[in-house]
């Protein structure tokens, strides 16, 4: 049976496609070096606490309402390879308790030595800063980065500033995220970490 005008046209379609991913840029992953630069079997933890504030002309309650969260995430670097770093991790919701399994839901990710260009965060550099996180004290690269975002038909702008440390499996120290409206806002920093011998 022979193939129909329309059948046709979908194949070159699916074809063009193809040939447009298969000849994107690709440039180094800017991520890629702060995980390859530790061995398997290293881990991150990282807290995010999470502020919400609902204005008092939106709350249900008549009144302004804030609200907190505290998430965690444990990555393990798995294998590092010249093509890529294979890492798993457990995340949560709530408080960890110390010493304990973390539990939590299980992921893993693929964090490619290459990547498409149009996929790089453009980063403004804003020099270097030492900051003292739970897991200690670093000397750190500082970068900012505004992201524009159309979330239920309203245009949400949120600044992202975050310090980068070698020494860390993954690089990120800290991480701070406020919207313009300052209605939710979010600080991550690591709280421990190993680096496999």
């Amino acid at each position: 049976m022979g193939m129909t005008p329309i059948s046709l046209l979908r194949l070159l379609a699916v074809a063009l496609l193809g040939l447009g991913s298969a000849y994107a840029e690709k440039v180094p992953n800017p991520e890629y070096k702060y995980w390859a630069g530790h061995k398997p079997g290293s881990t991150v933890t990282i807290i995010k606490d999470q502020t919400i504030i609902t204005p008092k002309e939106e709350s249900k309650k008549g009144k302004e309402e804030v609200n907190k969260v505290q998430t965690w995430v444990v990555w393990t670097i798995e294998k590092v390879t010249p093509e890529g770093v294979q890492i798993s991790g457990k995340s949560g919701v709530g408080a960890m308790k110390a010493g304990a399994d973390p539990g939590g839901f299980k992921q893993t990710e693929t964090i490619a030595a290459n990547i498409d260009s149009a996929m790089v965060n453009k980063l403004e550099e804003m020099g270097t800063e030492k900051i003292t996180v739970k897991a200690g004290t670093f000397e750190c690269r500082k970068t900012k980065r505004v992201v524009t975002q159309e979330i239920l038909g309203t245009k949400v702008v949120t600044t992202v500033i975050t310090w980068w440390s070698d020494k860390v499996p993954g690089g990120v120290v800290r991480t701070t995220l406020e919207n313009g409206d300052k209605t939710s806002s979010a600080v991550r920093h690591v709280t421990a970490f190993k680096s496999a011998k």
